[in-house]
């Protein structure tokens, strides 16, 4: 990440293929990326980490609710919204999930 997102996407996969035994690749890792750029106010770089993190780890229901505050971070409420209800739809534990939905909705 310290040139810009493709490359850090680009150096992310590389490594995974070369040297997966040093590194940990599982999706809470991206995650902390995502959340970690947006503390810092990066959300394009934010939405692009967890976007590539959901597409890796599409049958986990955490990836879209992180990815539904992505987008909400940059104001595309009715993509955050999708987001959110699709979390919650795979998984019905994630109440925040629903919460947020709902959050939007009355908005």
């Amino acid at each position: 990440m310290q040139k810009d997102l493709k490359q850090g996407i680009e150096t992310y996969k590389e490594l995974r293929k070369k040297d997966s035994l040093n590194y940990d690749f599982n999706e809470n890792q991206l995650n902390r990326l995502g959340y970690g750029l947006m503390d810092e106010e990066k959300y394009d770089e934010a939405l692009g980490i967890l976007d590539f993190n959901n597409k890796l780890f599409s049958s986990s229901a955490n990836t879209y609710d992180s990815l539904g505050d992505a987008y909400l971070s940059k104001g595309d409420t009715i993509n955050a919204l999708m987001n959110f209800e699709l979390a919650f739809k795979m998984d019905s534990t994630m109440t925040y999930s629903k919460n947020k939905a709902e959050r939007l909705k009355t908005q």
